[in-house]
């Protein structure tokens, strides 16, 4: 019998010390519950008041022309005034690269008010021509703007007139991408040992750069276009002075037969 009471005692003993504990994980949840109601509840009210309000637009890497589209695009989608714990910084620089002139953006918080943007932007490459009509070109064919004039130091191309471009798409006339593959396989230095490439002649298929006033330099078809780039670097070297004054044209349409053609003469074939 004593045996019987003794091992009631454990169990009761036992029952009590679940119990407690069961108490005591029910206790802690319920205030683990609590702190996170409390604490999102004050994040909401922080959230909701001006303590972190955007009142400041910081962009770096843009033009002033640029910097104050992004700021009014920013406006216009209501993330000034906003807090910065409310802010979809994600979605803003999704929002930001639909620009025609943003490459790519990103969006950073720089508390207590301030929205920093950080922006690679497009230069133009081309200017477009189509009768009256003009847009400024990026060099991966991104359409950035209907523009009047062409900017100092960006090269001129002309299509039929009536063709249009979308600005913010990427260009799919033939004329237009011709042009700008042979921008994109220019050798670094390029435009100092031969001259800046000041117009684009795309015809029939085929490609010439105009660099200084009036120099053509014949490409051909668009292909092979890094071997016939060096192939104009290394003849456009050995001419110097008058003799590239007289210079009307070099074509390396065939880059193993270079052949260069003066103001006042007939074409002279030079080798490689």
């Amino acid at each position: 019998m004593q045996l019987v009471a003794d091992l009631d005692s454990v169990l009761a003993d036992r029952r009590r010390a679940l119990q407690q504990t069961r108490g005591r994980r029910r206790l802690v949840l319920v205030a683990v519950i609590a702190v996170a109601i409390v604490g999102f509840g004050g994040y909401k009210l922080l959230a909701m008041s001006p303590a972190f309000s955007v009142t400041t637009v910081d962009v770096s890497g843009a033009t002033p022309q640029l910097s104050a589209e992004i700021t009014r695009e920013l406006d216009h989608d209501g993330a000034t005034g906003k807090s910065l714990l409310q802010t979809d910084a994600g979605a803003l620089e999704t929002r930001l690269e639909e620009l025609p002139y943003v490459k790519s953006a990103t969006v950073d918080r720089a508390f207590p008010h301030t929205l920093a943007v950080s922006v690679d932007a497009y230069s133009p490459a081309v200017f477009v021509e189509s009768g009256e009509t003009g847009w400024l070109v990026a060099k991966d064919g991104r359409v950035l703007a209907e523009a009047a004039t062409a900017p100092r130091r960006v090269a001129r191309i002309t299509i039929p007139p009536g063709a249009v471009l979308q600005v913010g798409d990427l260009t799919g006339d033939a004329d237009v991408s011709s042009g700008l593959l042979l921008l994109r396989a220019a050798p670094r230095g390029f435009h100092r040992s031969v001259g800046r490439v000041n117009r684009l002649i795309s015809r029939s298929g085929t490609i010439t750069a105009v660099v200084g006033h009036h120099i053509q330099l014949r490409f051909g078809e668009p292909v092979d276009l890094p071997l016939k780039m060096s192939v104009v670097e290394r003849v456009m070297r050995r001419i110097h002075g008058g003799q590239r004054r007289d210079l009307a044209y070099l074509d390396v349409s065939a880059p193993g037969r270079p052949a260069l053609g003066l103001r006042t003469t007939p074409p002279l074939s030079t080798s490689g």
